[in-house]
């Protein structure tokens, strides 16, 4: 993977180019219109109305084609610097999951998943149980540091939404980054969302994380873990 300085250095040289292209282009179109006028300013033959008007024709179809150039060059610069922004945030974001501190929380997840897993067991109650679990460790003083780290994970979660719903990353790339657990860790922290929310009488805790798992439930109806959406 290249490295930051390796692609800012790709996205220099790209804009160099660019500037190089335009700048010749117009140097070219100035030379070519400026030979027109020094022959229409020299024409002794009764020819000058023709040639103002080749001249003129030829002046709107350059600035026709070095406009549509222009254009196609910025749109397709901008995607490329779009997708390598893009590509950044998402190397981001994967390097903050796998921080010592999101790792505990995921670590805490996982164990009450293996203690409360049978074969038979529904996965949407089977959320909900490891929901109850988490929801204790919040009134357990020797569990403060799991606590904490479970709720800083929480934050994450809230805070990848936020850029995931506003369209900064897709969707799709996030939920495949997160091994499509999004709408799993939503369900295992329903039960302290509607708590925080519920004891601060307000909606906005965590809103981010229900529209998107509500989004991906939309897009994915069969898949479990099953959570309410919006009709």
């Amino acid at each position: 993977m290249k490295t930051k300085n390796e692609k800012l250095s790709l996205t220099l040289q790209l804009l160099t180019s660019f500037a190089i292209i335009i700048i010749l282009m117009g140097v070219l179109i100035f030379i070519f219109e400026d030979h027109y006028i020094n022959v229409i300013a020299n024409d002794s033959k009764g020819h000058n109305e023709n040639l103002k008007n080749a001249a003129e024709h030829f002046n709107a179809a350059a600035i026709v084609i070095l406009t549509i150039f222009i254009l196609c060059a910025g749109w397709l610069q901008f995607r490329d610097l779009n997708k390598t922004s893009r590509g950044d945030f998402l190397f981001r974001i994967d390097e903050r999951y796998g921080q010592p501190e999101i790792i505990k929380a995921r670590v805490i997840i996982h164990k009450f998943y293996c203690l409360t897993y049978h074969k038979n067991i529904d996965c949407t109650k089977h959320t909900q149980i490891i929901g109850e679990m988490i929801y204790r460790i919040k009134f357990n003083p020797y569990k403060a540091s799991d606590f904490i780290a479970l709720l800083n994970f929480l934050d994450f979660l809230e805070t990848i939404s936020y850029f995931a719903n506003r369209g900064y990353i897709s969707v799709k790339d996030l939920n495949e980054l997160t091994g499509y657990s999004i709408k799993f860790y939503y369900s295992v922290f329903t039960k302290f969302i509607d708590d925080r929310r519920n004891k601060y009488k307000s909606d906005k805790y965590y809103c981010e994380l229900q529209k998107l798992a509500k989004y991906i439930q939309k897009n994915n109806p069969t898949v479990p873990p099953f959570i309410e959406t919006d009709k």
